[in-house]
C-alpha cells in the first residue's frame, strides 16, 4: 500500500477548489509523490532509476504487440465502475488499433485495480502489471483513458523537450518536493513522433497542477489565444484529442 497524503495538504487542495472553482488534479492527491517510485506523479517504476523506465517512448520491445493489451479488472470495482472502465477503452478501439481484451491465459497483462492513488506502470513491462484505479477517486473517463495511454507506453505531454517554447513553468508556486514533475526529457527519452506540441492533449498537466497558491497556476501558455484551462481540457472532457489519435496511431503503427 503507498503511503496516505498529508491530511493538511488535502484540506489545502479541497479548500481552493472549492472556493475557486478550480479544474481538479488530473488525479488524486494521494499521488503528491511520497512514493519515491511515483514519477512525475502517476507512473508506477520497477526501477529506483529512471534510466530503463522511462524509455518506453523509444524502445520497441515496450509496445505491446500489434496493440493488443490483456487486462484484469478487480472485482472490488462495482458494475458502473467497470461499465466506466470499459468505455474508456472504447475511445481506444474507436480510431486506433489498439484493442484492450480480457485475460485468458496470457502471460503478460494489466492488472487494474483500486490502489491508493491513479498510477500505471510505463509500457509493456512484461509479466503482470500495474495500473491502479482508486475507487471512486479515479473514477472519471479522462483520468481513466490518461492511466491507460500509460500503460501504452505514453509520457506527459509538458516533458517534452521543446515545451518551454510552449509553456511557462512556474517554478515558484510549485509544491516542495514536486518540482522533479516538471522536469523536461531529452529527445532519446521521449519521441514526439514529429507531431505538433498540444495543450489539450489527455496527457497534458492541468494549469493548477502541484500549485502551492491553488489561485495561481504551475503551468501558463506562452500563447496568449491559449486559455489556462486549456491545459490538459482533454482529460476533463474524456476524450482524445485529434494529436492524441495521431500519436498511438503513429507509434502503434495503426494501418
Amino acid at each position: 500500500m503507498f503511503p496516505l497524503s498529508l491530511f493538511a495538504t488535502v484540506l489545502l487542495i479541497g479548500f481552493f477548489d472549492a472556493v475557486l472553482n478550480l479544474p481538479r488534479q488530473p488525479y488524486p492527491i494521494e499521488n503528491l509523490g511520497h512514493n519515491r517510485r511515483l514519477f512525475q506523479g502517476d507512473i508506477y517504476l520497477r526501477n529506483l532509476t529512471l534510466s530503463e523506465d522511462r524509455f518506453a517512448t523509444k524502445h520497441e520491445w515496450l509496445k505491446w504487440p500489434n496493440g493488443v493489451v490483456p487486462y484484469t479488472l478487480d472485482e472490488i470495482y462495482s458494475e458502473s465502475e467497470k461499465q466506466l472502465i470499459r468505455s474508456a477503452m472504447d475511445e481506444f478501439e474507436k480510431r486506433t488499433c489498439i484493442k484492450w481484451i480480457e485475460k485468458t491465459d496470457e502471460d503478460n497483462y494489466v492488472e487494474i485495480y483500486s490502489e491508493m492513488g491513479c498510477y500505471s506502470d510505463l509500457g509493456r513491462t512484461g509479466g503482470v502489471q500495474s495500473l491502479s484505479l482508486e475507487s471512486p477517486d479515479c473514477m472519471e473517463k479522462g483520468v481513466i483513458m490518461h492511466e491507460l495511454m500509460h500503460a501504452l507506453g505514453f509520457l506527459h505531454e509538458q516533458s517534452r523537450f521543446d515545451r518551454d517554447e510552449y509553456v511557462q513553468v512556474e517554478w515558484d508556486n510549485i509544491m516542495d518536493g514536486m518540482k522533479s514533475h516538471f522536469e523536461k526529457l531529452y529527445p532519446v527519452e521521449l519521441n514526439d513522433l514529429g507531431l505538433e506540441y498540444d495543450y489539450r492533449s489527455i496527457m497534458h498537466y492541468r494549469a493548477w497542477m502541484y500549485a502551492k497558491d491553488g489561485s495561481l497556476p504551475t503551468l501558463r501558455p506562452k500563447d496568449d489565444s491559449v486559455s489556462l484551462k486549456t491545459l490538459g481540457d482533454a482529460q476533463t472532457e474524456g476524450i482524445f484529442t485529434e494529436l492524441d489519435i495521431q500519436k498511438i496511431n503513429k507509434f502503434y503503427e495503426c494501418p
